[in-house]
Formats: structure tokens, C-alpha cells, sequence
């Protein structure tokens, strides 16, 4: 069979315009009326095609002209079956694909295969473009004859825009991911295998995508860490909370180590389905290097400040010694009291020394056992009979820096000893009651830089001091100590006469 003519060139300037004289009133061309056996299914095509509105249905002659034209055509190209009846079948393609004669290359790849299926872009008659996807097959009579082609199209334009964006969406996202160089992202599936892998996982680890693919997750861990089967309770955690977030020694492909800090989520799809895990790494060897270099000078300044204060409590019992010593000789009595209270105010400072050896916290004292053995210290000192002076100690557990320890410690040390000494003479009998507290601030915060209160008092039901005696202008060396002790706490020194007498000492624990 003798193939027709070539009519690319027809569209390579934007198609020649056919003539009207060659469709018939009935709109089918002249050169499919030759033989009437055919013409009754062309009719029928044609009433198929009107019914069809989702797709265009195209009828083309041998000539490569418009003959046919469904009411689907109309809707999505915009033309009428009279504007397009005799124009040339390359109407609706881009300039473009006219230019490169694709309205040409299609028929002739019809004409070889005897039908083709494309996608591509098209044109609307108002000029706007479209995405569409078709079948363009050959039509013959009986005896073989070309009797024309017959297109059916469909708009896939939205179907096209949105794998478009999915692609654009993919594409952002691995750009993202292979630029996130600092961080490993690594997806594993549901078996536990590693599915992806990123440049900062490549850097972190050393193994490249290709070779890492379909590896175990376990082959990251260390041997250790395998053998108490911590990789699949990584999972199984990630699972049952939602996520796990933990920091291991983890393995490089060279055999080194490195800290991490990894995050675990697992994914899954709409239907709840798990897909697989989102592991999320970043390198912490540096940042754990430095913490374990400052947790060890750490403990070396603590153990010598242990020493320190070690030595120095040591120092002051020597001191302390001596003093008992040079006592002994001592006849006068007022000489022989002022070593005594010397001796005591050493034995104090050397007390929260040995505190601060016995802690593990050496900025910082508890304060409420320490005022316990200082005030039965003082006792058992003084030489007190036992039952003649009863001694309560209600403390609460206030914590309180070397700065603030030091001197409430011999303020309680003054006031106890100045009880023993001057409540309850010719041996008379008593109390004394000595209470710590912490009171919260009423104070709202930004009206306060340091919340709550600190009060000591010191109470006894002695004799009391007379009422003309200003105890802020006592001249004695340990109601003097007292007063400037309170001062470089930054405190209030209330005093209240009555049956005894009671020093109260208020302070606020952030104050120095």
C-alpha cells in the first residue's frame, strides 16, 4: 500500500488553513465519502464522541485536517466545530512543538505504529495552556485503506501540576538533606535496616550511601552496646513513647569512636502503618571532652579545697590546744575567761572546716546539723551540770554558703556561750531554746532579687538584761563580735526582753 503524502511542512510555519469545500454539509470531508461502506461508522463515531465531555475526540483526514469534533474537544480546547472544522490537526499544539514540526512527527509515528500515546502541552483557543494526554490512532477501510486519524485527549493539567509540586516538594527536600552537613539523617525500616542516609551521616560515620544501604542500624553500635541489645530497645522505646533520645558512644566505619546525641521517631503513613524510623544525630565528642576536662578539674579543685580545709581545721585545734594549754596557767580570772571564749570562737570556725571537709558540696553547709553539734559542743565546753540548763534545737534544713556559715556560726556561738555565762548565775536553772528557719518572701520577684528569710534566735529564760542596756552599744568583745557579724550579713539584730531575753538574727541567704 502506497503511504500518503507527508504534510509536516504544512505545520511548520502554524499550518495552512484548509479549504471549506472539503467537508461536506454533513461536516465529514470529501475524501472519507468515497466509500459508503464506511461512512455509517464515522457516523457512529461521531455520536460516540458527543457524549464523551471529560475528553476530546478528534477526527483527522488523510489530509492531516480537523474534521470531527466532539462537545468534550469544545469544552477543554475552546473551539466550536464549525471555527475548527478545515483547520490543520496541528491547531492546538505550542508554538514551540509547531516550530520543531512535532504535529508532523506525531501523525507519522501513527502512520508506523498504527497508534501512539503522548503527553503534552497544548494550547487553548483563548491561548492558555494545558497538559494533555492522548491516544492518536491510524483509521482504514476494509481493504486497508488511510481513511484519516482519530485523537482522544484528556486535561491532565492538574494531575500534572501537582506531580510537579510533589517533584519540586522531593527535590527541596533532598537538597535539604544533603546539604544538612552537621547532622546525620539517617531513615531506617521497619526491619531495622538503614534505608537512608545523608552527607552529614556520610561525614559523621565515613561510609558512603552505596555502601551503608541495607546495613543492619546495629552496625553503628558499639560491640558492647549489641550484646546488651541496645539497638532494638532503641526501637522498641521509640515506639511505645513516641520517640527516644539517648547519648552513646557509637562507631565509625574506620573503628574509631565518637559521643552522640541521637533521636529516634518512628514514621508511619496515613492508614497508621509503620514505615520505618527518622534518626536524627549530631556529634557531641568535643562537647563531652570538654565536660569530662572540666568535671576533672573539677574534682581535683575539690579534693585540694577538701585538703585545704582539712589542714586548716587541723591548724585551729593546734591553735585551739595551745590555748587550753596556756589557760591552765593562767590565775587571773578575767584572762582565763577571754582564752576560754577564744578557744571557743576557734573551735567554731574550725567545726565548719571540718563541715566543709565531710561535704561533698564545698561552696555550700547545712546548716541545721552543723548548729546542732556547735550548740551541744558549747555545752559540754562550758562544763554545764547536766539537767541544770535544759537545751532545745528546732532547725529546719537551710543550706548556706561558706561566706554566710562562717559568721552565723559564731554569732550562735556568742549568744550561747553569753547565756551560759550571764542568764543563770549562783547556779540557777533554765533554758535555752535556739531555732532556725526559712521564711519564703512576700514580695513579688521583680520586687525582689533574693526570696525568703533566714532567722536565727537565740531565747533563754534567764535573768534578762536591764532595761537601760542597749545592746548595740554593749562594749563587750562578744555582744561587739555579734553586731558586726550581723552587719557583714547584710542582717537585722532585733532583741526582746521580757522573761529572758530573745536575739533574733534575719537575713536573706542571697545577700552575699
Amino acid at each position: 500500500m502506497k503511504e500518503p503524502e507527508r504534510r509536516s511542512d504544512r505545520f511548520a510555519a502554524g499550518g495552512e488553513r484548509g479549504s471549506q469545500d472539503r467537508i461536506s454539509a454533513t461536516g465529514m470531508p470529501d475524501g472519507c465519502r468515497d466509500s459508503a461502506e464506511l461512512d455509517p461508522e464515522l457516523e457512529n463515531l461521531r455520536i460516540l464522541a458527543r457524549g464523551l465531555r471529560d475528553y476530546a475526540v478528534i477526527g483527522i483526514d488523510q489530509n492531516q485536517l480537523i474534521y470531527s469534533w466532539s462537545e468534550g474537544a469544545q469544552q477543554i480546547l475552546g473551539w466550536d466545530e464549525q471555527e475548527i472544522a478545515g483547520q490543520p490537526a496541528g491547531i492546538f499544539f505550542t508554538p514551540e512543538d509547531i516550530e520543531n514540526g512535532e504535529p508532523g512527527r506525531e501523525l507519522d509515528a501513527a502512520l508506523r505504529a498504527e497508534s501512539i500515546e503522548e503527553e503534552r502541552w497544548h494550547v487553548r483557543r483563548d491561548g492558555s495552556r494545558f497538559w494533555g494526554s492522548g491516544t492518536l490512532s491510524v483509521m482504514r477501510d476494509s481493504s486497508g485503506k488511510l481513511r484519516g486519524f482519530v485523537k482522544v485527549m484528556r486535561d491532565l493539567t492538574a494531575r500534572q501540576t501537582a506531580e510537579h509540586q510533589l517533584h519540586e516538594t522531593e527535590e527541596r527536600f533532598r537538597l535539604f538533606v544533603e546539604n544538612v552537613t552537621d547532622y546525620a539523617l539517617v531513615q531506617v525500616d521497619p526491619d531495622h535496616n538503614i534505608s537512608g542516609w545523608n552527607t552529614g551521616a556520610e561525614r559523621c560515620f565515613g561510609y558512603t550511601e552505596e555502601e551503608i544501604i541495607g546495613q543492619p542500624m546495629a552496625v553503628l553500635f558499639t560491640p558492647e552496646d549489641i550484646a546488651q541489645g541496645d539497638p532494638e530497645n532503641d526501637f522498641e522505646q521509640a515506639l511505645a513513647a513516641g520517640r527516644s533520645e539517648y547519648e552513646r558512644w557509637l562507631v565509625r566505619k574506620d573503628g574509631t569512636r565518637f559521643w552522640a546525641r541521637w533521636v529516634t521517631t518512628p514514621m508511619y503513613d496515613e492508614v497508621g502503618q509503620l514505615r520505618g524510623y527518622a534518626k536524627v544525630l549530631h556529634d557531641e565528642t568535643q562537647r563531652k571532652q570538654a565536660q569530662d576536662q572540666q568535671r576533672a578539674a573539677l574534682e581535683e579543685k575539690n579534693a585540694l579545697l577538701q585538703e585545704v580545709h582539712h589542714r586548716v581545721k587541723n591548724n585551729l585545734q593546734v591553735i585551739s590546744s595551745l590555748l587550753s594549754l596556756q589557760a591552765d596557767r593562767l590565775k587571773n580570772p578575767e584572762m582565763l575567761a577571754a582564752l576560754e571564749d577564744t578557744q571557743s570562737r576557734v573551735a567554731t570556725i574550725a567545726a565548719i572546716h571540718e563541715q566543709l571537709y565531710a561535704s561533698k558540696d564545698l561552696s555550700s553547709i547545712e546548716f541545721g546539723p552543723y548548729l546542732r553539734t556547735l550548740a551541744h559542743g558549747l555545752f559540754g565546753f562550758h562544763g554545764t551540770t547536766k539537767g541544770r540548763i535544759a537545751l532545745t534545737i528546732d532547725a529546719e534544713d537551710v543550706v548556706l554558703n561558706v561566706q554566710q556559715a562562717m559568721p552565723l556560726g559564731l554569732i550562735v556561738n556568742e549568744l550561747i556561750i553569753n547565756a551560759l555565762k550571764h542568764a543563770f548565775p549562783q547556779n540557777r536553772s533554765g533554758a535555752i531554746a535556739v531555732s532556725l528557719t526559712y521564711t519564703p518572701a512576700n514580695a513579688p520577684e521583680e520586687e525582689s532579687l533574693h526570696k525568703g528569710l533566714v532567722r536565727l534566735s537565740v531565747k533563754d529564760d534567764g535573768i534578762g538584761l536591764a532595761p537601760d542596756i542597749d545592746i548595740s552599744q554593749v562594749q563587750s568583745m562578744g555582744l561587739n563580735l555579734v553586731n558586726l557579724l550581723v552587719q557583714q550579713l547584710h542582717g537585722n539584730l532585733e532583741v526582746s526582753r521580757g522573761s529572758g531575753l530573745l536575739v533574733t538574727v534575719t537575713f536573706s541567704p542571697g545577700s552575699m
